[in-house]
């Protein structure tokens, strides 16, 4: 992970949690983190989306139908290819009880 990876990791962290070794973020947060990611010309491979239950409020549930970006991996536009796949995902198609991505 490159070292700009590394330290827009770090500016978000306080705003999400850890989940699955994988940082999860509210989705204006995880917007707000693609758009950086692309400016440090990072893709995307997918979207881990979490959500909380009734039953177990205190435990978030990794929702089975996440968007996989990996088929982009050999395009010389995967940055921002990804990157744009990601974000109209979040604003236009996650489901609603979906609270971190």
């Amino acid at each position: 992970m490159t070292e700009s990876a590394q330290q827009l990791i770090a500016d978000f962290i306080h705003r999400g949690v850890v989940l699955a070794g994988r940082l999860q973020l509210p989705k204006d947060d995880a917007f707000e983190f693609a758009d950086k990611l692309k400016t440090i010309g990072v893709g995307i491979y997918g979207l881990e989306l979490w959500y909380y239950s009734d039953e177990r409020p205190e435990q978030p549930l990794e929702y089975p139908w996440s968007p996989d970006y990996s088929g982009f991996v050999n395009d010389p536009e995967f940055v921002a290819k990804t990157i744009d796949a990601a974000k109209g995902y979040i604003e236009h198609e996650i489901p609603g009880h979906i609270k971190l991505t």
